[in-house]
């Protein structure tokens, strides 16, 4: 496991994310056949709680970004740190950085708590542009995610590598 800040890394024992999924959460992996759009309800999803990969609570969904040209989800804007809504602080998480465990009704973030605390935050009152490309080679370079359209590419290294 790459102990890096900012990597995010899967067990390695899983050749890709559907691998993973059909190991740790009973989805199914149909190789080499179309399969269906598995959707959810926005609603759902924001109550659903966010974990570490240890089942450890790590905080909570506050909104969506989704891309209008395609219709996906860019970020989930998390909510980190703080008591009792004081405090806290607003994270832009690439939505590829989540795996949804509908089994157990959860979000799954490959982060630790250390990594949020250290990643790039903005506060409620004072919102980033989202759609500029420092934003999101930054972002999801940070979670070691590929920038949508770049061919796999997350072009920034890592915080910390």
């Amino acid at each position: 496991m790459d102990e890096r800040k900012g990597s995010i890394q899967r067990d390695s024992t899983y050749q890709d994310k559907s691998e993973y999924d059909a190991a740790n959460y009973g989805v199914a992996s149909n190789a080499g056949q179309r399969q269906r759009a598995r959707v959810l309800g926005a609603k759902s999803l924001m109550s659903h709680k966010v974990v570490d990969t240890a089942g450890e609570d790590l905080g909570k969904i506050d909104e969506f970004m989704v891309d209008v040209s395609n219709g996906h989800i860019s970020y989930a804007v998390f909510s980190h740190g703080g008591m009792l809504g004081i405090g806290d602080k607003l994270l832009a998480i690439p939505w590829p950085a989540f795996t949804v465990d509908t089994k157990n009704e959860r979000l799954v973030l490959s982060a630790s708590k250390d990594l949020l605390n250290s990643a790039p935050s903005f506060p409620k009152d004072n919102w980033p542009d989202m759609t500029s490309d420092e934003f999101c080679s930054t972002t999801y370079g940070y979670y070691g995610c590929a920038i949508p359209g770049s061919g796999g590419s997350t072009e920034t290294k890592p915080a910390g590598a």
